[in-house]
């Protein structure tokens, strides 16, 4: 009895990756190109880039015509990359229509992350990772950035003459969470600021708040509770509506403790309902 054998693909489908281009990182358009290995690319973006090896594993292109097959199988399966996050190959599940698509990409914890202090502090850090990444970065390049708790108590001395702006991350609850610290003081505003940003959805920052204390002595105390925004909300924008902790430096200056600092507390919670 003879025993039909399985024809094996020369060319692999990684179902992690089928449909997206590894050069523009979206859909794959045919006609596409591919690699020795079996990895595709848009036909365009590939001669557009200039590239000789394949994108994803440095292999050499395959010198086989177009696999008319393959495209037909990925205009289906467009359909489904189309209401799902571009970044299903990295293990986004969440499903999702047109609307909120863009939105969504541009928030989602599977984006390719850069370092939050060059971003918003100008630090001279070139790093980019993914967001399973960013407490390690900060504890092996910005070790003293990485000290703060979600509940914390500190102080640190404020330059009325210099702007400065300053970030800090935060696990919450053994990297339950993670938000970002930040600290903006502005000359020419003379203004000094604080605000809290959880790193990934909006939907999900809106879950949590903040409590900040600045104290002097057992009585003086200026106490602000605020909801967290997420960490693609712009943070001077969120500065400059003051959807944030605002102090002005008259009211700062009165706060100061015999050192010249500002005694401050906070913490971070999650809301019950």
């Amino acid at each position: 009895m003879s025993e039909k054998r399985k024809k094996k693909s020369s060319f692999p489908i990684d179902p992690n990756t089928l449909g997206i281009c590894a050069i523009c990182l979206d859909i794959i358009t045919p006609p596409l190109v591919q690699c020795q290995v079996g990895h595709a690319h848009c036909k365009s973006c590939f001669e557009a880039s200039g590239i000789q090896k394949c994108p994803t594993c440095r292999g050499n292109m395959s010198l086989q015509p177009r696999s008319i097959e393959l495209e037909q199988l990925l205009q289906v399966h467009k359909l489904t990359l189309e209401n799902s996050c571009r970044f299903t190959y990295k293990g986004c599940k969440l499903k999702i229509d047109q609307e909120t698509k863009e939105n969504h990409e541009r928030e989602c914890r599977f984006r390719t992350f850069i370092c939050e202090g060059k971003k918003f502090a100008g630090w001279k850090c070139n790093w980019t990772g993914e967001y399973s990444n960013i407490e390690q970065h900060f504890k092996q390049h910005h070790s003293d950035k990485n000290l703060m708790k979600f509940k914390t108590e500190a102080s640190s001395k404020v330059n009325f003459q210099t702007d400065f702006k300053d970030v800090h991350l935060i696990s919450f609850f053994n990297g339950q969470a993670y938000f970002y610290y930040k600290h903006y003081v502005n000359v020419e505003k003379q203004k000094i600021y604080w605000l809290f940003q959880y790193i990934g959805l909006q939907s999900k920052a809106r879950q949590y708040f903040y409590e900040f204390e600045i104290h002097k002595g057992p009585l003086r105390k200026f106490k602000v509770s605020e909801q967290c925004w997420n960490d693609v909300a712009d943070a001077n924008s969120l500065f400059q509506f003051e959807k944030c902790v605002v102090m002005s430096f008259t009211s700062a200056k009165n706060f100061l403790n015999p050192e010249g600092e500002l005694s401050f507390r906070f913490r971070i919670l999650k809301t019950t309902n």
